[in-house]
């Protein structure tokens, strides 16, 4: 199992319980699937379109799902980012870091 996790993070999967939180038993899985196509690609963009929209990293989005920081859904073979979420977590972080 060791050996599979470690080919699935090189891949940019994860599992979908990360950081001893299980990102399903928020409602973001029923929330997901409630809205239309159009709307899940916007409230849920990929971690790559979501890298692009706030200017960072694919790997730190990544990265920030996996240890908890922000939410996520796993649906296909793509985590989908909950936007508020990723949204929420910058906000804080660049609170955190004034002076």
């Amino acid at each position: 199992m060791g050996k599979d996790k470690s080919k699935a993070r090189r891949n940019g999967e994860h599992l979908s319980v990360l950081g001893g939180e299980n990102h399903y038993s928020n409602g973001l899985l029923e929330q997901y699937l409630a809205m239309t196509h159009m709307l899940r690609n916007q409230k849920f963009p990929t971690t790559a379109r979501a890298a692009v929209v706030v200017g960072i990293s694919q790997r730190t989005i990544q990265y920030w799902i996996e240890i908890g920081e922000i939410e996520a859904v796993y649906i296909g073979n793509k985590w989908r980012v909950n936007i508020d979420s990723l949204i929420e977590f910058l906000k804080k972080r660049a609170e955190d870091h004034m002076f």
